[in-house]
């Protein structure tokens, strides 16, 4: 996020202009722009490999989320965590989106698809709405909480003895 020449604008390196979002969710931006990526992709001659890197800025500080996210998540008095809950709803949706889109509208790109879902540090614990629980430390350490996350992958690349059941 930063201004150039007075007005405000998102950097996203995509060779578009400036964007002013007035004040729209993060995650809802990231996930419009990867469902236009991947519209454009599919109506394009597809004789290239599609690469997508998709750096949603959630589940992340400030702990900020939409109130009818939060409100779904009616778990607990923290509002922090009921923040942090909220973000992962957005996330989790954002994420539903794309992949039903790819899996019932797009199958041939799906079926060609190799996700990874990742973060990028443990989570920090000082404001109890985090845990990395049981890994010791959180982030800024260099105990495994502080280094490790979760993380899986998906898609129709993968190997069917490699696929989790529902």
């Amino acid at each position: 996020n930063h201004t150039v020449k007075g007005v405000p604008g998102f950097d996203l390196r995509n060779q578009t202009e400036i964007l002013t979002l007035n004040d729209s969710y993060s995650t809802f931006f990231y996930g419009n722009e990867t469902l236009r990526i991947i519209d454009n992709y599919h109506n394009s001659n597809q004789d290239k490999p599609l690469s997508l890197y998709v750096p949603f800025q959630a589940i992340h500080g400030p702990l900020e989320a939409p109130p009818y996210a939060i409100n779904e998540n009616n778990i607990t008095n923290n509002s922090y965590r009921l923040s942090l809950a909220g973000m992962a709803t957005v996330l989790d949706q954002s994420m539903g989106i794309i992949f039903d889109k790819l899996q019932n509208e797009y199958k041939e790109i799906w079926d060609n698809l190799f996700f990874w879902l990742g973060g990028d540090n443990g989570a920090p614990s000082n404001n109890h709405a985090n845990s990395n629980y049981p890994l010791r430390g959180q982030k800024f350490t260099l105990w495994e909480g502080g280094v490790r996350h979760g993380s899986f992958v998906g898609g129709g690349l993968l190997n069917e003895n490699r696929r989790g059941a529902e």
